[in-house]
């Protein structure tokens, strides 16, 4: 094809060098599965070097690129845990985690019924999460068995989302952490939302899990926000961020509705935001 796919005419139709015999192999190759990778992509700026497009769009993965309808209605189960599999890289740290990138969720209503597991065995570290904004982009949790779980991971980081339980008296936990493996820790949540779930958070285990921060979230008609049985959970931080539960409808006691359902010592810093809630503040504080 040396000569070819040098001009055009004005409906598109490739017309060789000499004006004459339309030739459509080029669009039929840029159309296939890896026409990406046929594209060069140069960056600006000063030492930028040259990359194929199909190289510079897998930076950064979307959960729509492996399925995902975001209707509320459709099951995405399947899409968000195969998007946070092919988040993984190659690349390990001293301790066999796995590195990974980033992932993006566009706007809509992701509907998920199962687990979504983030870490593989040894681990996880560096993933990313954005949504579009908390109410932009959400994460509908439909039926008790839907929850995220990880073990073994450092810098996961969740942005502009809100998770969402279909109904508190299903029993939903959010995240679902059992640490025994290396130490869980350095989670951030930004601008994050739960609604209406029993347990936000329910951590267990032996191992350390540390270092949580949530910046400007909220907690909405949410049960509990931490339930722990970890020996090693504390430095959970939480800036500007709300909790409110006083129109909390549920057949659970409500008087035993709990921010923090402490059974192990852990350290819990709250600063700014605001607390309302009907039922008690429950803590547990093992001395030993």
């Amino acid at each position: 094809r040396v000569g070819k796919y040098l001009a055009w005419d004005a409906e598109g139709n490739s017309v060789g060098v000499n004006g004459t015999g339309a030739d459509s192999g080029l669009r039929s190759d840029i159309a296939a599965a890896g026409g990406s990778a046929l594209v060069n992509f140069v960056q600006s700026g000063a030492g930028a070097v040259q990359r194929s497009v199909q190289s510079k769009n897998r930076e950064v993965l979307s959960v729509k690129d492996f399925g995902a309808v975001g209707d509320g209605v459709a099951d995405d189960t399947n899409a968000l845990l195969n998007t946070a599999i092919a988040a993984r890289t190659g690349f390990t740290d001293g301790t066999g985690r796995t590195f990974a990138g980033e992932i993006f969720l566009p706007p809509g209503k992701y509907k998920i019924d199962d687990i979504i597991e983030l870490a593989p065995t040894a681990g996880l570290i560096g993933l990313t999460i954005n949504g579009s904004g908390s109410g932009g982009t959400e994460i509908v949790f439909d039926g008790s068995t839907a929850t995220i779980k990880c073990t073994s991971s450092r810098q996961i980081t969740w942005r502009d989302i809100s998770f969402i339980s279909s109904e508190v008296d299903d029993d939903q936990i959010a995240f679902t952490i059992n640490q025994t493996g290396n130490p869980l820790r350095s989670w951030r949540f930004e601008r994050c939302e739960f609604q209406a779930f029993y347990k936000c958070f329910a951590v267990t285990g032996t191992s350390m899990c540390s270092e949580f921060y949530f910046h400007d979230c909220k907690f909405l008609q949410c049960y509990w926000l931490m339930d722990n049985d970890n020996d090693q959970a504390f430095n959970w931080n939480f800036v500007n961020c709300d909790w409110e539960n006083d129109s909390l409808t549920t057949s659970k006691d409500k008087t035993l509705a709990a921010v923090f359902n402490l059974k192990k010592g852990s350290f819990i810093r709250w600063t700014g935001g605001s607390f309302i809630i009907v039922g008690q503040m429950v803590y547990y504080n093992l001395t030993a």
